[in-house]
This record gives C-alpha cells, sequence and structure tokens, in this order.
C-alpha cells in the first residue's frame, strides 16, 4: 500500500501556535494520536529557503503520514486552511510530497532508474514553473543518450547517475533504502505561486507520482509507458536550462 506526506511552505500572518490550533481543530485524530513517532504527528515548523512578505515568512507544515486515499482528502483541507490563514505562496515556496510503502517487501522491488524514467518530470517542473528554481534539480540533467541504445543500455546509464544520491533532486531519494526495505521518495516538484489554490492539478500530480512509484516495481511496461518515454527522450532532448546539442548522434542534457 503506498502512502504519502506533505511539506507545504508558505508565508502567513498568524503565529505558529494558531497554526497548530488549527491543525488540531482539523485533524483532531491525528493530534490525538498516541504515538512519539515523526510520522503519526504534524510539526510546525521554519524553513530558511522560503520567503515571503507575511509576519511569520517562512513556515513550513510538515504532515504525518496517510494512505493515498486519505493523503488526498487531506490535502483538500490543507488548502483550505491554507486559504483562511491568507497563506502567501511565491517561487521560494514547494510542496514536497512524500511517498513511499507501508512493506518493506514492496519497499525492496522499488526500480529508481524506471521510476525516473516513468514520471513525467518536465511537464510538471513546467506546469508549476520549477525548472530553473535552485533547490530542484531535474533528474534527467547530464544524461546523455544516443538514438541507438536499447533499454537497457538507457537503465545502465541512469543508474550509474543515480549513484550520486542529492538532497535538492527533484525526485529525492535520499532517504530510500531498498536494500532493507525502508524510507521514502520526496518529490520535490511541485510548488511555485499559489500552488495552494491549483487543487486539481496538485492531486492529478499526486496521483501521477503514486502511480509511477507504483509501476516501477512491476516487471511488465503496462500501456508501454516506459518504452514511449524513453523513445520521447531520444527524439526531443529534454533542455534543462541551457540549449542542448547533439552531434554525432549524442543527446546531452545540460542545466
Amino acid at each position: 500500500m503506498i502512502e504519502v506526506g506533505y511539506e507545504l511552505e508558505m508565508g502567513v500572518d498568524a503565529p505558529s501556535s494558531t497554526i497548530r490550533g488549527a491543525v488540531k481543530a482539523i485533524f483532531p485524530e491525528i493530534v490525538d494520536r498516541n504515538s512519539f513517532k515523526a510520522r503519526d504527528k504534524f510539526t510546525i515548523t521554519s524553513d530558511s529557503s522560503v520567503g515571503t512578505n507575511r509576519d511569520n515568512s517562512d513556515v513550513e507544515i510538515v504532515t504525518p503520514v496517510w494512505n493515498l486515499k486519505n493523503g488526498l482528502k487531506a490535502i483538500d483541507k490543507l488548502f483550505t486552511l491554507m486559504e483562511l490563514m491568507n497563506a502567501q505562496t511565491n517561487a521560494s515556496c514547494g510542496l514536497h510530497i512524500n511517498l513511499g510503502f507501508s512493506r518493506k517487501s514492496e519497499t525492496k522491488k522499488i526500480d529508481e532508474a524506471k521510476l525516473v524514467l516513468l514520471v513525467d518530470e518536465q511537464k510538471w517542473l513546467k506546469a508549476f514553473k520549477r525548472i530553473q528554481n535552485e533547490f530542484v534539480e531535474p533528474m534527467k540533467k547530464g544524461l546523455r543518450l544516443k538514438k541507438n541504445d536499447s533499454q537497457d543500455r538507457v537503465f545502465t546509464k541512469l543508474k550509474n547517475k543515480l549513484v550520486d544520491k542529492a538532497k535538492y533532486d527533484s525526485i529525492n531519494m535520499s532517504k530510500l533504502n531498498i536494500e532493507k526495505g525502508t524510507g521514502w521518495i520526496e518529490f520535490r516538484i511541485v510548488g511555485g505561486k499559489n500552488y495552494h489554490k491549483r487543487r486539481k492539478e496538485v492531486k492529478t500530480a499526486i496521483l501521477h507520482f503514486a502511480e509511477s512509484l507504483q509501476a516501477s516495481t512491476n516487471t511488465t511496461d503496462k500501456k508501454n509507458k516506459l518504452t514511449r518515454n524513453i523513445n520521447a527522450l531520444k527524439k526531443k532532448p529534454w533542455r534543462a536550462r541551457a540549449r542542448a546539442a547533439s552531434p554525432d548522434g549524442v543527446i546531452w542534457y545540460v542545466g
């Protein structure tokens, strides 16, 4: 079963104590949990990378974990709370979506390279205007493909690149341990100005990330999604920040 939690960045005029009270009123079943685990609690903190013109300028709400169905309901409540508080979200604000499996046996089946290839990274980074964000590094940047590369060759190249995992990767897998079957994946793609007012798009993105995660554990390529994405990368190089050239049939992803 897929589980989801969120990190919501914003600026508000209300103090953090007021935010905690509002969260308790909206999610009493969570606040009253008798648990010491961080994954079961709400945390109201600050993030120095966030800059708004509100009195409480750099708020981050870190949520507990829900199953996917309840997590989609929770994001609606959280966005309603943000609107009631007249929250400001701008280019410095992100909505980090943390996804993982409830069982170790499921986590051990994740194929990281397959996940990166299945996620429509460019589409969603463009939609939320995050391609140029310094805290969101596109996963395919620096990847070189040749038009005649086999699928296995594409996987090998991408897996070699994924050896170095970083906090600011758009699909941050630094907290994932596939061998032990623990951890989760942080999708940093969603955010930007008024992200909390784009409910339908946000929930569509969450579902896409979750479906890609589930598909990464399958040995079959349902609906040929993986094959189509690889072919699309070969035909049209993704230029993350600068123009890319492809001399001698080599495709460069630069940024």
